[in-house]
């Protein structure tokens, strides 16, 4: 199986690509980062875990690390933008623009995949080309400054994006939406204390195979899986603090012991706790040089 491996992408992760891009990859694309892809010409059909997408000029698509796209069809005029961007970032200023914290980027995550209007997509396409002409020439620290600061105005904008759509998704239009909707909702209320799908279905009166099937079908993830994002997300968010021991961000997520929370979060995220929080330290550190 022949891979895309965005790993391979410039530094700062934005580059221009075309059909052949694809087409060399093979019907399979692992992505490595997170990050986004803006379609400015053409056409390319795709599923991502389980679920089919269709996108054509003035469509952007959020991916997520370590996810692996089914390629099932590319028109020969297939252009766009690639990019490395950590979803986190762009989702969190997306909900801080709705003002509702984590359940807009929960909402997004299942539906990644929106159409820009025009102004939309010149904004965006434009600091696309504009990182990439200042990528492009000689780099010194102020000329890498200014890439940075191109690269967190293009997230902001496709944050914008995202938040302007959201405001008329984020409206159920059947039971089954309500019902997933309540839910991505309660888990911001109650994700400190509980983590079984028992109580989120019992929240409802519904019971746990009813609302597991219904979750699973509108948003192509189970349950389970938007608990643990939402732990992960909020231990991570918790873990950010140098004020907050690792003890106490474990008993505040609801664990009984640090032990069991330490396994938890490795099991995960491939990292102790104390580890991630040295990365997030060293980043810090290397963001403000």
């Amino acid at each position: 199986m022949d891979i895309i491996d965005f790993e391979n992408l410039p530094e700062y992760g934005l580059r221009h690509i075309r059909y052949g891009d694809f087409r060399a990859a093979g019907q399979f694309v692992v992505q490595s980062r997170s990050g986004f892809f803006l379609c400015t010409a053409g056409q390319m059909e795709f599923a991502d875990r389980e679920r089919f997408y269709n996108i054509k000029r003035g469509d952007i698509y959020l991916y997520s690390s370590n996810n692996q796209l089914y390629i099932k069809e590319t028109g020969e005029d297939l252009e766009g933008y690639a990019g490395i961007a950590d979803m986190t970032y762009i989702l969190s200023m997306a909900s801080s623009l709705l003002k509702v914290d984590r359940v807009m980027r929960s909402y997004t995550l299942a539906h990644p995949c929106i159409s820009l209007t025009d102004e939309e997509m010149k904004d965006i396409e434009e600091l696309c080309e504009l990182f990439l002409r200042k990528d492009a020439m000689e780099h010194s620290g102020i000329q890498r400054q200014i890439c940075n600061h191109i690269g967190k105005a293009l997230c902001f904008q496709i944050a914008l994006a995202f938040s302007r759509h959201e405001e008329n998704r984020i409206k159920p239009s059947s039971r089954e939406d309500q019902i997933v909707l309540k839910f991505l909702f309660s888990l911001q209320k109650y994700i400190y204390a509980h983590h079984d799908v028992v109580f989120y279905a019992g929240l409802q009166s519904l019971s746990t195979r009813y609302f597991s099937a219904v979750i699973k079908a509108r948003t192509g993830h189970t349950a389970i899986e938007w608990i643990i994002d939402v732990v992960i997300a909020a231990s991570k968010n918790l873990l950010s603090d140098p004020a907050m021991s690792i003890k106490e961000v474990g008993y505040r997520m609801g664990f009984p012991n640090p032990s069991f929370f330490g396994r938890y979060f490795r099991h995960y995220t491939g990292m102790s706790p104390g580890e991630y929080r040295e990365a997030v330290a060293r980043q810090r550190m290397g963001s403000s040089d």
